[in-house]
């Protein structure tokens, strides 16, 4: 009778697994992945078919957006001024009207029908304007205020982002294919490109290795080879990334060499594997001072992105693989000088957080409220980038340890962020910590979560310990994997939102391993092994509900963090590899914590080799605990093994470890209702609303929930007022816009044409006196226009240091991107305390000791300033 019970129970439990299978959209198997009529198929280790259409629509969205470009550099005009080509049903030889540089036609109304034929078109630029400034005045100077010699002119270019178009400032190299010849010497230069559409096929497409592998750690499972072929095809498609000068590549769509791309992809595993490619590529994230390079973000760059400081957790990564002293002697100058900038120009004076946006999620548009711009971003902090900064300030302290001043002063410093880091960004209504905090104008916490950043503090942050397994297991998630945040924002198309990194889902993965979610770790790595097994390829993002590929705004083969992120898993997650420095005898220790998820319980490491040690390991059993660990046929008692140079042959059993209690997934797809529509007429507010109820709030703090509109303002109500929106589910909204309410002072620093002062090339200071009726603290805030660049790209975000009085304040206040001379914007506010009678203000740009990206255009238009009182 107990022989039957243990069969009956045996069978429900295989029974209950398979039926928990059958729910999921895919089934994983040693040699396959499966999702409905969709097969991924390992052939080899060196070999993968699949039917998987990477793209289910073979026709090509129109208006089709493209710019000019002279020189390659993105320089007609702003974010949202492109041309819009609109290729006619059954044409195939599509002449262009001419064009000009600068001018554009007329908006096209009503939406286009899709272009679903193959075409040539036949693009004409009249640069006659253009060659008659080089001739009369020797130069042209673009929209953008570029300044082109005649001597400088390369060319014109075509860009746009349609294939086989490309954004050419984000891929430098190769564009000759998109310039423009004046054949005929009439100045009507032409270039003619072929849209072909894309080739939807459910046939079998195939992957082959063609890369010698030799050079690199061999990963082999007898029982998957399912692991082999994903490995050995993100060894290679390693390789693929790497360009000429031996720098790495983002992926396929993208040649540049990024900073944060490269840096997270070197953190995951990458430094492990191709130490020297990632010195060389960090290398060129330097410019010419020595100055890490923020290369991408929001309204020009740092500060409004300032996230650059994960270089730093790059290169220490490749010290503790390498053990490379004169690589730590390299990056001690740029890693410590990067860390002073922000810390004295680039931090809020009262919560001690860096400022600028979210790591990564640079397109504002996805995860901010539309209304704010990027002077707004600028003075928010982020929660995945203050724990970016706190971890690089540790490596800082290590690197410095020469400096006095800094040992004295930066251990504390670090303590108390670490501290500050989860009370500050907490938030009770997410009961989890918000991805961003709003701090101009009013202070208010973000309406969803962040996984890169939770999985990051989990990883670097004292102060997360305690409720770590608890941020683990009740973070949203899809049967696909994690979704960038959550939860997800109804005005924004997949990208950031609503879809699925592969790199920040190793984040995830490492995470759940560290507080011991087994179900989280092996739901992450499903979800990576899915994506790239179909896709054959490791692809930068998809969807979070359905994991297309084709359905997010933006995507690329190889991306370089994709890759990064599969090998991390690999040799981070299940093998658990990691490198110890012990700062106390300065050496390195091999510390291994494996974590077999799989059904699989043999895997094997061979020819791995750091810190000159050859390195071999035999991984037997499941689970997460070490059962036996033999190095070079020796017991061996802990998880630590120090790197001497000396080959170490390791074998441990694994068996399943009884004590994980916080094991559990929390499946859902929550998205957070629109936020309210508001309009505010004397003292009257109205409001339109699509969820159940609103919340509306002064100064950062709820003030009532309301049932309808509109409402009677109280004339005792003062500041900054705004409201939310709220489900029946309790999901709150970004917030709406805030009004201000109570008096104000708006002074215009120049009463004759042109209305302003630009401050930048010839004159690079303002300064003004004006009289206030009281003391007290203000808030104040210039008018301006940074025609520099568009929202999105560029590098000449506008800086100033702010002086009250003589003394009483110096703060760093920027001047970001406005797309256009034209268009008039605020900066974000800055608390000043002023006197009664008179109080002088100077805007300088001589005093202060840091430059933008750029280094050398610092150039805005200063309209005017706007002061009001602070309302406590």
């Amino acid at each position: 009778m107990k022989t039957l019970h243990i069969i009956l129970f045996t069978a429900l439990t295989l029974l209950l697994f398979q039926c928990e299978n059958d729910s999921k959209p895919f089934r994983i198997k040693s040699d396959q992945v499966r999702e409905g009529d969709y097969l991924a198929k390992v052939i080899s280790p060196s070999q993968m078919t699949s039917n998987y259409p990477m793209d289910l629509d073979n026709s090509i969205d129109q208006p089709i957006l493209f710019k000019l470009s002279l020189n390659g550099r993105d320089n007609e005009g702003g974010i949202g001024m492109d041309h819009l080509l609109v290729i006619p049903d059954d044409i195939t030889e599509y002449y262009t009207p001419s064009l000009q540089f600068g001018v554009y036609a007329p908006a096209l109304a009503g939406d286009k029908p899709k272009l679903t034929q193959n075409s040539n078109v036949h693009f004409r630029v009249d640069l006659r304007p253009i060659l008659k400034s080089f001739s009369k005045a020797g130069f042209y100077v673009t929209p953008t205020r570029d300044t082109i010699s005649v001597d400088s002119f390369t060319g014109l270019y075509l860009a746009g982002g349609t294939s086989p178009l490309k954004w050419l400032w984000d891929n430098p190299d190769n564009i000759s294919s998109f310039k423009f010849e004046d054949v005929d010497q009439d100045s009507i230069f032409e270039l003619t490109i072929h849209f072909e559409l894309p080739n939807q096929t459910d046939s079998e497409r195939s992957w082959t290795l063609s890369r010698d592998l030799s050079a690199f750690p061999r990963f082999t499972s007898p029982q998957a080879p399912l692991l082999e072929a994903l490995t050995n095809m993100a060894l290679e498609e390693g390789l693929m990334n790497i360009r000429e000068d031996e720098a790495f590549s983002a992926g396929k769509e993208w040649e540049g060499v990024w900073t944060r791309d490269l840096s997270y992809a070197a953190q995951l595993s990458l430094a492990y594997l191709y130490p020297e490619n990632m010195k060389t590529s960090l290398r060129m994230k330097l410019n010419s001072d020595g100055r890490i390079i923020q290369d991408t973000g929001t309204g020009g760059s740092w500060p409004i992105s300032s996230d650059r400081h994960v270089w730093t957790l790059a290169a220490w990564e490749i010290f503790l693989a390498t053990g490379d002293k004169t690589w730590l002697e390299e990056i001690r100058d740029p890693v410590i000088n990067a860390l002073k900038e922000d810390l004295l120009w680039n931090r809020d004076p009262v919560s001690g957080m860096l400022l600028g946006e979210t790591s990564f999620e640079d397109w504002r548009e996805q995860t901010y409220p539309p209304w704010m711009s990027s002077s707004d971003i600028h003075t928010s902090h982020a929660l995945s980038t203050n724990i970016i900064f706190k971890r690089a300030l540790e490596v800082g302290l290590f690197l410095a340890r020469d400096n006095d001043e800094i040992i004295r002063t930066w251990p504390e410093l670090i303590t108390r962020l670490d501290q500050n880091i989860l009370n500050h960004f907490w938030s009770e209504s997410l009961n989890a910590p918000a991805s961003y905090i709003i701090a101009s104008p009013a202070w208010l916490a973000s309406s969803h979560r962040d996984i890169l950043g939770e999985s990051l503090g989990i990883l670097y942050c004292n102060s997360f310990s305690p409720i770590n397994a608890q941020l683990v297991a009740s973070y949203p998630r899809t049967e696909y994997g994690s979704p960038v945040i959550s939860h997800q924002l109804p005005h924004s198309p997949p990208y950031h939102n609503k879809a699925i990194w592969p790199f920040v889902e190793a984040y995830s993965l490492l995470a759940a391993k560290k507080v011991g979610n087994d179900d989280v770790y092996k739901h992450s790595f499903d979800g990576l092994i899915r994506a790239a097994a179909l896709f054959m390829t490791h692809r930068e993002n998809y969807h979070y509900t359905t994991g297309r590929p084709d359905q997010t705004e933006i995507n690329s083969d190889r991306q370089l963090w994709s890759v990064g992120a599969w090998l991390g898993a690999i040799y981070k997650g299940l093998f658990g590899i990691s490198i110890n420095y012990d700062f106390d005898r300065d050496g390195f220790d091999l510390l291994l914590e494996p974590n077999n998820p799989f059904q699989w319980d043999e895997f094997n490491l061979t020819h791995l080799t750091l810190h000159d040690t050859p390195i071999n390991i035999h991984l037997t059993g499941k689970g997460s605990s070490i059962k036996s660990m033999l190095v070079n046929d020796i017991i061996h008692e802990n998880k630590s093994i120090p790197l001497t140079g000396d080959p170490l042959d390791i074998v441990i059993e694994l068996m399943e470890n009884k004590d994980h209690s916080d094991a559990s997934l929390t499946l859902a797809d929550h998205q957070l209702p629109e936020a309210p529509r508001t309009q505010l007429i004397g003292d009257t507010l109205y409001w339109a609303n699509g969820a159940d109820q609103a919340l509306i709030g002064l100064n950062g703090q709820i003030l009532d929930t309301l049932m309808s509109s509109p409402i009677i303002l109280p004339d005792s109500i003062s500041g900054f007022l705004f409201m939310k929106s709220i489900d029946s589910t309790g999901a709150q909204s970004l917030p709406s816009k805030p009004f201000y309410l109570g008096p104000s002072a708006t002074l215009m620093l120049n009463s004759a044409a042109p209305y302003y002062i630009e401050v930048g090339e010839e004159n690079a200071s303002i300064s003004m006196n004006f009289s206030l009726p009281s003391t007290g603290n203000y808030l104040l805030r210039f008018i301006y226009s940074n025609g520099m660049g568009p929202i999105n790209t560029g590098n000449t975000c506008g800086l100033a240091k702010l002086t009250v009085n003589d003394w009483w304040l110096e703060q760093m206040i920027s001047f970001p991107h406005t797309e256009s001379w034209n268009l008039w914007q605020a900066t974000a506010w800055a608390k000043a305390q002023f006197q009664a009678g008179e109080n002088s203000l100077i805007l300088d740009q001589e005093t202060l000791p840091v430059t933008n990206m750029n280094g050398e255009q610092n150039l805005f238009r200063v309209q005017s300033v706007e002061i009001i009182p602070v309302f406590d």
